[in-house]
């Protein structure tokens, strides 16, 4: 895992909303900016596929602050699909596949303990 650092893709206002609407809501209980990056590393992962191009859409796309694994930004960066032409276009791609329900976000955990080091 990366740093994290600041970016600010350009994502339509509407869809911005509705994904963060969703988030809030969602099982995960996870901020806006976590889902994204889970969304991001999904793709990278090849659980995700994302094809086409952007929708013209009514109203203002705007620069939305997130902080993002450098590594998961620069690999989805690297396999951007053909259509799309920016990381706002692919995040807002994400996202809206997300707030319309074709995209669900989980959250596991696996693993084993018990050496007795943690008893």
């Amino acid at each position: 895992m990366g740093k994290r650092t600041r970016r600010e893709p350009f994502i339509h206002d509407q869809v911005w909303g509705k994904a963060a609407d969703k988030a809030k809501t969602d099982a995960t209980h996870m901020t806006i900016t976590r889902t994204l990056e889970v969304l991001l590393a999904s793709f990278v992962d090849g659980k995700i596929t994302a094809t086409g191009r952007l929708p013209q859409r009514e109203g203002n796309r705007a620069r939305h602050p997130v902080n993002i694994d450098s590594d998961v930004w620069n690999a989805a960066q690297s396999l951007m699909p053909a259509g799309v032409t920016s990381m706002g276009g692919l995040c807002e791609l994400l996202l809206d596949g997300y707030a319309k329900g074709r995209l669900t976000v989980t959250v596991s955990a696996s693993g084993s303990i018990g050496d007795g080091a943690d008893t």
